[in-house]
């Protein structure tokens, strides 16, 4: 199952990063998704500072590096969870 997440995610992000138009940035993506313009440094500033400083460098990221990170993430979930344990008993 995290398999097909990671692909699934893969295959995300390179359409973003094909069709989108270039530079598009993820808090730009994340407008053009709702619909109609959302202010979001005003509504950083509403929940408190600490949401600003985590969450406002990532959306001046690229919209295509959100679900590659996120493939990345569950391809290695994938990965260690499908080993099996070292030093166990094999027949």
């Amino acid at each position: 199952m995290l398999v097909a997440l990671a692909a699934a995610c893969f295959v995300a992000a390179f359409a973003v990063a094909a069709l989108a138009p270039p530079g598009l940035s993820l808090g730009d993506g994340l407008q053009r998704l709702a619909g109609h313009p959302l202010s979001w440094p005003d509504a950083a500033g509403r929940t408190g500072p600490g949401w600003r400083t985590l969450a406002l460098p990532f959306l001046l990221r690229p919209a295509w590096l959100l679900p590659a990170m996120l493939g990345f993430v569950s391809a290695g979930v994938a990965v260690s969870l499908g080993r099996p344990s070292p030093g166990g008993a094999s027949r």
